[in-house]
């Protein structure tokens, strides 16, 4: 019964989280979601670039290579990597991730796929460094939300018409 309770929980909070997307832009709703729904650090949301091969943090401003650091092996991998100690994982590279992100915590990173199998994004998900384990809740959370937007994601991504183009 647990199990089923949980699983209606997440879809709960996915679902209102979806059905908000269109009043902020994509990453402020993505990082928000995963700050709020995951007790972490810091969440980033990192577009992808194809036609320059980057990744892209409008919060914080700042592009990566598609193969640097964790979040490019992220990119590369194409599926949910969990890490339980950032600094130890393979790919961390202490002078892209080491501004980012505490070198002693946990963290996930989700690719998002749309509709096409086309990554738009990668999400890297930091937990705090005084709660660093990564929970099956918190794991069930990622994967349920990388499926329901795969789904919905013709339609997040979307763009609005302005109502002054219609007019005219």
């Amino acid at each position: 019964m647990k199990i089923l309770d949980d699983k209606l929980k997440i879809d709960s909070e996915i679902e209102s989280c979806i059905l908000k997307f269109p009043e902020k832009p994509l990453h402020i709703s993505v990082e928000d979601f995963f700050s709020k729904a995951i007790f972490s650090g810091n969440v980033v949301f990192w577009y992808e670039i194809s036609s320059i091969q980057r990744l892209y943090s409008p919060r914080l401003d700042i592009s990566i290579s598609h193969n640097e650091g964790v979040v490019g092996f992220a990119f590369s991998q194409r599926c949910l990597i969990k890490i339980p100690v950032a600094s130890q994982h393979i790919a961390y590279n202490d002078t892209v991730d080491g501004p980012i992100i505490h070198s002693k915590s946990a963290l996930l990173l989700l690719p998002l796929l749309d509709n096409h199998e086309n990554i738009i994004g990668v999400v890297e998900i930091q937990k705090r460094v005084t709660d660093p384990t990564i929970s099956d809740y918190d794991e069930k959370l990622v994967t349920e939300f990388s499926k329901k937007f795969k789904i919905f994601s013709h339609w997040l991504l979307q763009s609005a018409v302005p109502n002054e183009t219609i007019v005219d």
